[in-house]
């Protein structure tokens, strides 16, 4: 415990220490540039460092910044009773600053909108009314300078403390807290703004007699630096690559000659260079905000990818059924763009009669709703199977529990296939037609038709109801079930149903263990689906 108190004193003074010290180098450095009152500046980081030091150190480093004002004024050969005054609110301004922000609940990382509009207006505009109302006052009371300067010389004292606030707080503040927003730019491409901005500093500032002109002729060029420098990365590298660009215009202005005096253009290039640094920081904040509702979005987005994922690995079959006449294959493909997992199913059921049930379909719709839809349909038309096995009835009744439990609207077909009697009857609900091929005919799509499930009873009452379609099947044939997503990966759909057929016939004398996976090789080659793929193939097995 001694230790720990005996390391907070250390820590406390430590702090003291440093903060009086930067702010009296800066101070001097600030009095080198004033010209018509020795005492006013145009440029006093000063502000910003005492304000940063307040948010970061808290309120108890105000005697450090009292004590440097103090020694700063001294040096300027003023009385120790104006140095005191002065120092007074050099000191309060910052205060009421720091407390104005923290009122607010303002975040020193300025990375949202929000803490980047309160700190120019609380800290640097509001803030800095009381150091330059009382440095100014101080300093017609002592007589060194006439009262009827009071508002030239109060405007450039509160140019010089907010323009300094602007600039340099956040400098100090981004660099003194850690970000958890990782920048889009990598390290090659933060070296490379670097050096453009040193490019166009040399442009933009080029130390010659024309110094001013150059600095707003050549604004279009440093403008792009430092939205790239927004966009790419973070306020740290923002607020850098601004302060550096305030270093080199200060340093330009003060060592050439130019036209006007020094604290004019001062005043000019440090309210060109501020309004610079507020468009930098609102769209490095606006772009980190961004990037954050784009994480939060892309957590979601796999948080349901994953839920719906796992209610469909539960909700599609385990297994396919062994059946000694039919060899049953199918895949499930998901779309690897950025939908989510969607509302495709596939089923088989072996009958009591030795006939199969096969239901193929797809909701509309992405997500959770979709795969508990699809799952609601599937066990509606395996209920609908117990009582009958007529594909167009089945349909129907599954219609009708939809329309009951959602508002949803899915295609689906219903086949029933006896490998005895090689008969096939299906209905169709808005579903892409299967395909069938076999050694002795050509592969052919077959008829379909028919409303998709939801949407018959919507339209009217008296909709046509699903038709059962007859087909016979061919010895050896191969019958496809798909759904759209097959077809509509390519907007040539009917160059996609010809590649089908192509391979479904060749599919016929191609005994692999697994037909669906190589349909959608052929089918789809390397491309990726848009939409959520099935494929299940029935294989008529030749008798023994």
């Amino acid at each position: 415990m001694v230790t720990t108190l005996r390391q907070q004193r250390w820590t406390y003074v430590a702090s003291l220490a440093g903060t009086a010290i930067a702010y009296i180098v800066f101070a001097l450095i600030g009095f080198t540039l004033a010209h018509s009152v020795k005492e006013v500046t145009a440029v006093w980081a000063p502000a910003g460092i005492a304000l940063a030091a307040i948010l970061l150190g808290g309120y108890r480093l105000w005697p450090a910044i009292w004590i440097a004002a103090f020694i700063a004024n001294l040096t300027n050969h003023v009385s120790p009773l104006t140095a005191a005054g002065i120092a007074v609110g050099n000191t309060l301004g910052p205060l009421v600053g720091a407390f104005l922000l923290r009122y607010t609940g303002f975040d020193v990382r300025l990375q949202r909108l929000r803490d980047v509009v309160i700190f120019v207006v609380l800290g640097a505009i509001v803030a800095m009314t009381v150091t330059s109302t009382n440095g100014v006052l101080n300093l017609a009371l002592a007589h060194v300078i006439p009262w009827h300067n009071f508002g030239s010389t109060w405007t450039l004292w509160w140019g010089g403390d907010a323009m300094g606030t602007l600039i340099v707080t956040p400098f100090i503040l981004t660099w003194a807290t850690r970000s958890r927003d990782p920048a889009e730019g990598h390290a090659g491409e933060l070296f490379m703004l670097f050096l453009v901005m040193l490019l166009v500093a040399l442009l933009a500032f080029p130390g010659s007699a024309s110094t001013m002109p150059a600095i707003f002729h050549h604004q279009s060029f440093i403008y792009p630096v430092v939205m790239w420098s927004a966009i790419r990365f973070r306020q740290r590298e923002t607020t850098t690559v601004i302060a550096l660009f305030t270093i080199v215009s200060v340093a330009a202005i003060a060592h050439q000659p130019g036209v006007g005096s020094i604290d004019q253009r001062l005043a000019n290039a440090m309210t060109f260079l501020a309004i610079l640094a507020l468009t930098g920081m609102v769209i490095s904040a606006l772009t980190t905000e961004r990037r954050k509702a784009r994480r939060r979005l892309d957590a979601t987005l796999r948080k349901t990818t994953r839920i719906a994922q796992t209610l469909q690995e539960a909700m599609l079959p385990k297994r396919l059924p062994y059946h000694r006449r039919l060899q049953f294959d199918a895949l499930y493909a998901t779309a690897e763009h950025d939908a989510l997992v969607g509302g495709d199913w596939y089923d088989v059921f072996v009958l009591p009669d030795d006939s199969v049930l096969i239901t193929v379909g797809d909701v509309s719709g992405h997500g959770i709703e979709a795969a508990v839809t699809a799952e609601r349909i599937r066990q509606a038309l395996f209920a609908g199977a117990v009582d009958s096995d007529d594909p167009a009835l089945i349909l129907t009744k599954a219609d009708r529990a939809l329309q009951l439990q959602s508002d949803t609207i899915a295609t689906a077909i219903v086949a029933v296939i006896d490998p005895h009697t090689n008969q096939m009857w299906y209905a169709s609900a808005g579903h892409p037609p299967p395909v069938i091929a076999a050694p002795s005919v050509p592969p052919q799509l077959l008829e379909t038709g028919g409303l998709p499930l939801g949407i018959a009873r919507a339209i009217h009452s008296g909709a046509r109801e699903p038709k059962t379609h007859h087909v016979a099947l061919p010895p050896e044939a191969l019958i496809v079930f798909y759904t759209d997503g097959l077809i509509e990966f390519s907007r040539n759909a009917q160059a996609v149903e010809e590649r089908l057929l192509h391979c479904a016939a060749r599919l016929v004398f191609d005994h692999t263990a697994r037909p669906a996976q190589a349909l959608r090789s052929e089918v789809m080659g390397s491309a990726s689906p848009h939409d959520d793929t099935v494929l299940l193939t029935v294989r008529l097995l030749p008798e023994e």
